[in-house]
């Protein structure tokens, strides 16, 4: 691994979900391009992206999860390096 690669937090399906979690609670249209940015950011890393049924989930201040209505579809997100 090159030394300007380690500098960054890896991409993973806690590290999205970290992202999430600092940008809410926040409107639809914000969460919206959040999940944007994280399969946008997937697709550079070269990691890969399971589909399943998507919801969108606001995180509260206490940590709590909460169902707005459905959108298209979120992802599971597994590094390709640990898939193996």
């Amino acid at each position: 691994m090159r030394k300007e690669e380690e500098q960054f937090l890896p991409f993973t399906k806690e590290s999205a979900k970290l992202l999430v979690e600092l940008t809410c609670p926040c409107t639809p249209r914000r969460l919206l391009k959040v999940c944007s940015l994280i399969f946008e950011q997937a697709r550079k890393e070269k990691v890969t992206i399971i589909d399943t049924d998507f919801v969108y989930k606001t995180v509260t201040k206490y940590g709590e999860v909460s169902i707005k209505r459905p959108i298209k579809k979120t992802a599971t997100i597994s590094n390709h390096q640990n898939a193996f």
